[in-house]
């Protein structure tokens, strides 16, 4: 009988032909994409780049860039009704996801693109 083996870092069961820690991998992944985000910025904000919005019931999700199977939250929009807008019409949309939002001001608002660069 073989025993349980741990994350070091986030204690998470780790299956028993892991290479590394499932959960510390896709939280990693999800970092970087973040931060990958970031170069589009003064595109999105210019409206130089068109977002899309991905549809699925009755809430609309904010398309990653480089992934459409993916919503900011993180949600797999692969079945979704998309729509493409730019950063200025996007204060007009109704049922955005919260969490999507949060997380574009995050990276997209003209405050984050400051933070960054002071």
């Amino acid at each position: 009988m073989s025993s349980m083996m741990l994350c070091k870092a986030c204690r998470a069961v780790l299956p028993e032909t892991a290479l590394d820690c499932p959960v510390c991998a896709a939280r990693k992944s999800r970092t970087a994409f973040l931060e990958y985000q970031k170069n589009f910025r003064a595109q999105v904000i210019g409206d130089k780049a068109l977002l899309v919005l991905a549809e699925i019931g009755t809430l609309k999700h904010i398309q990653f860039i480089g992934d459409p199977a993916h919503g900011l939250c993180g949600s797999e929009i692969t079945q979704a009704k998309r729509r493409r807008l730019y950063y200025s019409d996007l204060d007009r949309e109704k049922r955005l996801c919260l969490a999507c939002m949060a997380t574009f001001s995050e990276i997209y608002t003209p405050e984050a693109a400051r933070c960054d660069s002071g």
